[in-house]
This record gives structure tokens, C-alpha cells and sequence, in this order.
């Protein structure tokens, strides 16, 4: 399984001590979701990230996965926290 995620600087972990940008903290918790499952994290949240950039990276992200890396996507779990 693979647990992609998506959203703004909450996701992401910006405030958190361990972050290197451009890539997210690994005690946010989207990690600790696929820690927990077994799964690998793929997390795409970006600081600052408003909702139509959330959106263009979950699709581009998952057509990647699906289309080109050729992962069932039944093996995916999708989790969007959008940011209002």
C-alpha cells in the first residue's frame, strides 16, 4: 500500500524541528498514518500551498503512480487536507 498525501504546510510539518525543505518532516503525521499501515508515504504538501496547487499535485501525482509507475490503485490510500 501506498499512502499519498496531499495539502499545505500543516502536512507538510513546516514548524516541526526535523524539516530539510523541500522535503517534509518525517514525525508529521501523514507518516505516522503509514507507519502505522505498513505503507509507504508519499507526501506532496508543499508550505504555502493553496488549494488549486493541492489539487494539480494530487493529480499529477497519482497519474504518475497509476499511469506511469503502474501501481494498482486499489493500493492506494488518498489523503487531501485542504487548507480552508
Amino acid at each position: 500500500m501506498i499512502v499519498v498525501v496531499a495539502g499545505c504546510s500543516h502536512v507538510f510539518g513546516s514548524d516541526l524541528d526535523d524539516v530539510k525543505y523541500p522535503h517534509p518532516s518525517q514525525a508529521v503525521w501523514p507518516k505516522l498514518v503509514a507507519d502505522r499501515l505498513g505503507a509507504k508515504c508519499i507526501n506532496v504538501a508543499k508550505i504555502a500551498g493553496g488549494n488549486h496547487a493541492i489539487l494539480r499535485r494530487t493529480i499529477v501525482t497519482l497519474y504518475d503512480l497509476i499511469e506511469n509507475q503502474k501501481v494498482d490503485p486499489k493500493d492506494i490510500l488518498l489523503l487531501v487536507q485542504f487548507s480552508y
